[in-house]
């Protein structure tokens, strides 16, 4: 019993044992909406602190707030839709975190990370 005892002390100083502890992550995405210009469909991302700070390697958890946030989506996003989307949200997290709002643009084409920094987010 004493050694129970001894076990569980020391599983609860060093964060072992009981999950209750476990802080849940931050919202990544303070809100978020659509626009239709004449191009096609634009999401808005307004992004928290967190967000700006932690996007860059969270861009699939941020894109999905983004759609939850941003009410019943326009359209069904297609694979290369969605990929574009990751990209332009990894990209406004690495390089333009100060701006208030990061617009991602459907009609952008999936050329992959490399070149969506290449073309400063507007391939």
């Amino acid at each position: 019993m004493r050694r129970t005892a001894t076990l569980v002390l020391l599983a609860t100083l060093f964060g072992c044992g009981d999950h209750s502890t476990h802080r849940p992550q931050p919202n990544l995405i303070e809100a978020a909406s659509w626009s239709h210009p004449d191009a096609g469909y634009r999401l808005h991302v307004r992004p928290t602190l967190a967000g700006r700070l932690s996007t860059a390697t969270r861009t699939g958890t941020a894109l999905t707030e983004s759609l939850r946030e941003s009410g019943p989506a326009p359209l069904v996003l297609s694979p290369a839709q969605r990929n574009s989307l990751v990209n332009q949200l990894r990209w406004h997290a690495a390089f333009a975190p100060h701006k208030p709002v990061w617009n991602l643009e459907t009609w952008r084409p999936d050329v992959g990370y490399g070149r969506t920094v290449l073309h400063l987010c507007n391939p």
